[in-house]
């Protein structure tokens, strides 16, 4: 496979991973020639066999803990980047396929004013900025896309943030190669996530904050205390997001918080472990 992607990429024929064929010059959907030449066949089944997806029965070949980055070529979102580490938090026994029904003209203008409405409340985070975008129909180039386990990535908002990805897009990293600004950058990583993912220090009843540098949502502000109202099991209440692809799918929102907005006491629903005791 990796000698089919080198002649390919060598060959100009275009890239196999995100964006090919986007933006014209040289593809057959590029503005140039409707007729593929030899050629351009001969690249394209190349490209076939590089991006041919393993089996579904295939487990992720990763554990919880390990450090991967993107295979080469074969990054088909924006986060994370092409050479930057990220974590493994989570394995899944049985791949998830993102297989959303067409929205009617009604359902999308509904979410688009929900969502409309959200922002300018500032209620919570939807995709993060810069994450994977999400999509609304089966054209999609991530309709049916299996995803089997979850990165933790930084995210300068809030801290620490949790992706579903294809596992066999990616390969595992020995971040004791990397440069010494990159290896502080994987432990700045690490050091997040195990506070992200310690045991709760506080009960219901008790007065809580954000956890330093992983603050989760627009409520409550930095250093704003709130009072814990309810905890739930974990995964009793995770969010409704049904993108695989965005930083809200299988959130967390197993804690009940009450705080002071506006003189009205009302509860927020929001992931419990980016709180501490006050």
């Amino acid at each position: 496979m990796e000698e089919l992607m080198r002649q390919l990429m060598q060959s100009g024929g275009g890239g196999a991973g995100r964006g090919a064929g986007r933006g014209g010059g040289g593809g057959v959907l590029g503005g140039g020639a409707k007729v593929q030449t030899e050629k351009q066949q001969r690249h394209l089944q190349a490209a076939t066999l590089a991006m041919v997806e393993p089996p579904l029965s295939t487990p992720c070949p990763f554990t919880v803990g390990q450090w991967v980055m993107w295979k080469k070529h074969l990054r088909n979102t924006k986060v994370p980047k092409d050479g930057r580490p990220a974590l493994v938090v989570d394995v899944l026994s049985e791949p998830l396929l993102w297989s959303r029904p067409v929205a009617s003209e009604e359902e999308r203008h509904r979410k688009k004013k929900k969502a409309k409405a959200q922002a300018q409340r500032g209620a919570g985070r939807g995709t993060a900025s810069g994450g994977p975008r999400q999509r609304d129909v089966e054209g999609s180039h991530q309709f049916r896309v299996p995803v089997d386990f979850a990165l933790a990535v930084h995210d300068s908002d809030v801290g620490v943030i949790m992706y579903y990805f294809n596992s066999h897009r990616f390969e595992a990293c020995d971040i004791t190669t990397l440069s010494q600004k990159d290896q502080l950058k994987c432990a700045k990583l690490r050091e997040l996530y195990d506070r992200y993912s310690a045991p709760l220090d506080y009960a219901v009843g008790d007065t809580v904050k954000w956890k330093d540098d992983l603050k989760g949502a627009r409520l409550p502000p930095v250093d704003y205390l709130c009072g814990c109202v309810a905890l739930y099991p974990k995964g009793t209440l995770t969010s409704h997001e049904d993108n695989l692809f965005s930083n809200g799918f299988r959130q967390s929102r197993d804690g009940a918080f009450l705080m002071d907005v506006g003189g009205e006491y009302e509860v927020f629903h929001l992931d419990p472990q980016r709180f501490c005791k006050a």
